[in-house]
């Protein structure tokens, strides 16, 4: 869902993007074997997009507390260093980020991405086993 608020829009996006070359890089390493087609691969990683991501809807209202924190500190970083997004905003959704800078963290962003795509990527292969 979009926001009216450029700066969301642009945190947003690139959250997508990373969650989603995240999911690119995990299922290229585990279809190498079998496929080399790089239009199949896509096609697959595109079906498998909603489930990778579902952990992270709160829509649901039954977002796992550990992605959520993790998810909300990476958000965080990115608004602070989107120069798209670092501008004067007072829609609720920059309000809601502004708000949460408080608590953020010392652990390096690259650590936070690992740890945050780490567990979509092992969450993915329980799905794909069960």
């Amino acid at each position: 869902h979009k926001h009216t608020c450029a700066a969301a829009n642009s945190v947003r996006a690139h959250f997508e993007q990373m969650c989603y070359s995240s999911l690119l890089g995990w299922f290229i390493s585990n279809v190498m074997g079998s496929t080399q087609d790089l239009t199949e691969i896509i096609r697959l990683t595109r079906l498998l997009w909603p489930e990778y991501i579902a952990p992270l809807d709160g829509g649901s209202g039954s977002m796992n507390q550990t992605f959520e924190l993790a998810m909300a500190r990476m958000i965080c970083h990115l608004r602070r260093n989107d120069s798209d997004a670092n501008v004067g905003c007072n829609c609720s959704t920059c309000t809601c980020l502004s708000s949460t800078e408080g608590s953020r963290s010392d652990v390096d962003f690259a650590v936070l991405k690992q740890r945050l795509f780490e567990k979509l990527d092992k969450n993915i292969r329980e799905t794909m086993r069960g």
